[in-house]
């Protein structure tokens, strides 16, 4: 009988979520709307309170780049609260921050052991990195921005070509991995085309469980990625996500 490990998902905001598994709480690009601050608050308030859970033992915090929507400076203020934290950022953002004990800052195609967790980089498609973060040996993928960006409205055909030649080639380096819970971006900009990423991811790495994520507030666009890839993709269980701060408890097959 095949054994597996429990993983607590909460949703944040766009690109954010927060990972708990056993006494470790992972955070990633966390991001407050100024527009909407009474939500950033409970978000804020979300995020410590399960900082400050007696069961934590360890805070991880990543951001794949400094674009607002996937860094905001209010993570730097997360070690008020007297548990040991680490953040891992990618290198872009040492221009806006001043590092501290214990920060991080990783390039594409870089490698850390960090206490038990290992970290992989991967170059995106837009700004900053991907991460590949290995906990209890659960294999998180976090994509950032790293997604099949095919701005067909607004490109010629040779740059929607190369668009789609730049994801595949670092699609490429990910395949080598395996991945059990991957956030990818699902972004309804793109329209008609918003599946296209994530539909190669999950028909390439075939992870157990997907989050689209980078939709801000459209949360139908995961309703309608989870109806288009659902025959065909029957072995990855896409996440709906209705509301900010939804929590999801996932039973993740262990590697043999």
């Amino acid at each position: 009988m095949q054994t597996t490990q429990k993983l607590m998902v909460t949703y944040l905001h766009h690109s954010g979520f927060m990972v708990r598994s056993s006494d470790r709480l992972l955070l990633f690009d966390f991001y407050g709307d100024p527009q909407r601050p009474d939500e950033v608050q409970k978000n804020i308030a979300c995020v410590t309170d399960a900082i400050r859970d007696p069961a934590v033992r360890h805070v991880y915090v990543f951001a794949s780049h400094n674009h607002r929507d996937h860094f905001d400076p209010v993570i730097l203020t997360l070690d008020q609260y007297d548990k040991p934290i680490t953040w891992l950022f990618s290198s872009d953002i040492k221009e806006v921050v001043k590092k501290q004990q214990d920060m991080y800052f990783l390039d594409a195609d870089e490698q850390a052991e960090i206490d038990d967790l290992s970290i992989h980089t991967f170059a995106s498609t837009d700004e900053g990195i991907a991460f590949l973060v290995i906990v209890d040996g659960i294999h998180l993928f976090h994509a950032g921005d790293l997604n099949w960006w095919y701005w067909y409205d607004e490109s010629t055909a040779e740059e929607c070509a190369e668009y789609e030649r730049d994801f595949k080639k670092i699609m490429a380096q990910v395949e080598t991995w395996p991945v059990d819970v991957a956030f990818f971006p699902v972004d309804p900009r793109l329209k008609e085309y918003a599946h296209h990423g994530g539909a190669y991811f999950i028909e390439k790495l075939k992870p157990a469980f997907f989050f689209p994520m980078h939709f801000s507030y459209a949360y139908d666009t995961t309703v309608r990625f989870k109806d288009q890839i659902a025959q065909s993709h029957s072995d990855t269980a896409v996440l709906t996500i209705k509301r900010q701060r939804e929590t999801y408890e996932l039973e993740v097959p262990q590697r043999r």
